[in-house]
């Protein structure tokens, strides 16, 4: 460690120099006893060398480590509202990876989306620019919306790009209005054949998360940007077949029977979890 490096470094140099000094009172030592310390005093100068060299070359490898670009995930949860999750302290216990994972991150709490429509939001998160406030989808009516998206950026800084949704990207024009965005890589539900579509928006969120390791674990000469669009939490809200549901519900609502399918599949995103551990 640097620690021990340092030491090493500030105790051989009193060694050496506590030596030579002895070496040096000692004139009327026997020729024996001066070749026995000037030995001495010559294999600590050669460890405190080799000290200094192996803790040069120790930080020089986590130099080449930090000057490596970090690589970049962004995952959106769609149809998730912060009062769902349980980050910010609230009653459903739905995310238990992400609330553990948030003790050592950074968590914006009053994040505010001031449009509810997906296609909108998706061109605000890429391109950085107010969503057109409507109902009408503006993948579709704008596909050539001028602006430079972030894949765009990290790809000419080298990042290998890629889009990844369980859902269909022909509705509304979002594959039309992907391309020429800077993705090198853009993959649907057609894309990851692991389950049979679980309705007409597509297959299991845990198909996206497959994709992406899947992706990760791609050639790692150099940085990724991956951005996935989940699609389970989107009405019907189809569970997981097999996976059990959970009385989840901690509040009267007219709608109780949907909220408490909503509930349980957020819960099943816990698949996300996968990515901190693979990486």
């Amino acid at each position: 460690s640097s620690d021990v490096c340092s030491s090493d470094l500030e105790t051989r140099p009193a060694s050496i120099a506590a030596l030579t000094s002895r070496t040096r009172s000692n004139t009327a030592a026997s020729p024996a006893a001066v070749f026995r310390s000037s030995s001495r005093a010559a294999w600590n100068r050669a460890r405190a060398v080799a000290t200094v060299r192996r803790a040069s070359a120790r930080l020089g490898s986590r130099r080449l480590q930090a000057d490596r670009p970090p690589n970049v995930i962004l995952i959106v949860l769609e149809s998730v509202a912060a009062r769902w999750t349980g980050i910010n302290g609230g009653p459903y216990e739905t995310t238990p990876s992400l609330v553990q994972e948030s003790a050592r991150s950074l968590v914006f709490p009053n994040a505010y989306a001031h449009i509810g429509r997906s296609s909108n939001s998706l061109a605000a998160l890429l391109l950085s620019t107010y969503p057109k406030l409507g109902f009408r989808d503006i993948t579709d009516e704008y596909p050539q919306l001028p602006g430079t998206s972030i894949a765009s950026i990290l790809r000419s800084r080298g990042y290998r790009t890629s889009f990844v949704t369980p859902s269909d990207l022909s509705w509304a024009g979002w594959r039309t209005f992907l391309d020429g965005r800077g993705f090198q890589d853009v993959r649907d539900y057609k894309d990851l054949v692991c389950t049979p579509p679980l309705s007409s928006w597509g297959v299991e969120d845990r198909c996206m998360v497959d994709g992406m390791l899947s992706l990760i674990s791609q050639e790692r000469t150099q940085p990724f940007f991956i951005m996935a669009w989940s699609q389970q939490t989107h009405h019907p809200y189809e569970p997981t077949p097999g996976v059990p549901l959970l009385p989840l519900v901690r509040e009267p609502v007219s709608d109780e029977y949907d909220l408490g399918r909503y509930l349980n599949v957020l819960r099943s995103e816990e698949h996300t979890s996968e990515l901190q551990s693979r990486e």
